[in-house]
């Protein structure tokens, strides 16, 4: 991930557009004023509102695990 201030990015958006595409990463383009924002391919947000979704889903449906079940499942992967 990179961080550019504003008047870098406003003159170099077309590379950075590209480079977030093609790379698959994400910028950060800080302001004076801290108005800091992220660009990232319209794919990897569109995944991040999707799981956030199910996993919002998940929960109200009450298919959650308590933190030590999750622990433990996570810790039983790596015991193999």
């Amino acid at each position: 991930m990179q961080a550019v201030n504003y008047s870098y990015a406003r003159n170099n958006l077309k590379s950075i557009i590209h480079n977030a595409c093609e790379l698959d990463e994400e910028c950060i383009i800080t302001s004076k004023n801290n108005e800091n924002v992220v660009l990232m391919p319209l794919s990897r947000y569109n995944k991040i509102k999707q799981d956030i979704k199910k996993s919002l889903e998940q929960i109200n449906n009450g298919d959650f695990y308590d933190i030590n079940e999750a622990f433990d499942k996570v810790l039983a992967k790596y015991e193999d």
